[in-house]
């Protein structure tokens, strides 16, 4: 690809040219960074889901009943976006919703979504499938990310679900087809890593490879007892204990399974992502602040189903959209907004999307991979 190309090209280049380019790289994020709405949004457009995972960080929230926000509303919002951004769609299980096909269309119909990520377990292959072909055609830029943690029985028993193990196998297989035909089709398969399972971890990737030719990437575990700091008290939000078998595991071993591979051509997509992963891991062992700024409340949106707005995951919301008619913008430029911005300045954590968020947008992430 050109994009890694280039990369490399970089990396090859003398210090004092890499210098330069990071100093352009600098101005270039210095006047791009304004935010009127987000440039990257979470959306849990369900809080239902058909699996009852152990380690699920939004159990307590999928135990809620609440009104979900209507098609009608969705594209209110979408139409009220002035910023680029990417839509990270997850729940719950987002194919739980019937028009899910046309919430997505809601966003990419008013030309401010540039790419889409549909977070999902795999269990409904045709509806997967059927939402997958529908958007190729419309030419949308898509990533499915399927959760993949262990084999056969024990997958089923840790996400509560029988059957849910062939089911994501047979999708990521279809999925694997379909990539021959749609370009623009990306898939993401993913291991949460924890205590229990990341000894078994290099059986999964294998069979994985061997079955569907389909690479296997690692989320590590959330334990909110690690790896979140100075969120103030009445900010933060409660999120699910985990069982002690699904804990953290240690630093070596999540270390010996995510850096195993030494690839002769550096590929920016995997830089970024070990990046991310050495940086989640200095501050959830070391307690350890990156110089990549969190842009939580700025680029960052959290959109969960009732229609409430937090600036990130960690962060109890601040807003519902209701009360501003569904208009983002609006909210997004609102008292309570500026007044969340300005509380959560000095808070930091490893949550990962969030990070790798912050990441795309500044050129710290360069002196990072450069070693400048």
């Amino acid at each position: 690809m050109l994009i890694d190309y280039l990369y490399n090209l970089f990396l090859a280049a003398p210090m004092p040219i890499k210098k330069v380019l990071y100093a352009i790289a600098n101005k270039y994020f210095a006047l791009t960074n304004t935010y009127e709405t987000p440039g990257f949004i979470i959306f849990f457009v369900t809080n239902r889901c058909n699996a009852d995972c152990e380690h699920c960080f939004y159990r307590a929230g999928r135990q809620q009943i609440c009104e979900l926000i209507s098609l009608g509303n969705i594209k209110k919002m979408a139409v009220s976006l002035v910023n680029k951004n990417k839509l990270l769609i997850t729940g719950g299980e987002p194919f739980t919703r019937p028009d899910i096909y046309e919430i997505a269309e809601a966003f990419f119909s008013q030309g401010k979504t540039k790419k889409l990520q549909i977070a999902t377990n795999g269990f409904f292959t045709d509806r997967i499938i059927d939402f997958c072909t529908r958007a190729q055609k419309k030419n949308w830029p898509l990533t499915i990310q399927i959760s993949l943690d262990y084999l056969g029985a024990e997958h089923d028993s840790f996400r509560r679900l029988p059957g849910i193990f062939d089911r994501a196998i047979n999708t990521i297989s279809k999925i694997q087809d379909l990539k021959k035909e749609y370009p623009k089709l990306r898939l993401a398969v993913l291991a949460t890593l924890t205590k229990d399972n990341v000894g078994k971890i290099e059986e999964v990737k294998k069979y994985l490879a061997d079955k569907t030719g389909a690479n296997l990437g690692f989320a590590i575990v959330r334990d909110p007892r690690f790896g979140i700091h100075n969120v103030p008290p009445d900010m933060r939000e409660e999120l699910t204990e985990l069982a002690q078998k699904h804990i953290l595991p240690e630093q070596k071993e999540l270390e010996k399974v995510i850096f195993s591979e030494h690839k002769k051509v550096r590929r920016l997509q995997d830089d970024l992502s070990d990046l991310c992963k050495k940086i989640e891991m200095n501050i959830v062992f070391k307690g350890e602040k990156s110089n990549i700024k969190c842009l939580a409340g700025k680029r960052d949106c959290v959109i969960y189903p009732n229609g409430d707005v937090s600036a990130c995951e960690i962060t109890k919301p601040f807003a519902n959209l209701a009360d501003f008619d569904f208009n983002l913008h609006e909210l997004w430029q609102s008292e309570k907004a500026e007044l969340t911005r300005k509380r959560i300045q000095c808070c930091y954590c490893n949550h990962p999307c969030h990070l790798s968020s912050a990441m795309q947008a500044q050129a710290e992430t360069l002196r990072l991979l450069a070693n400048l």
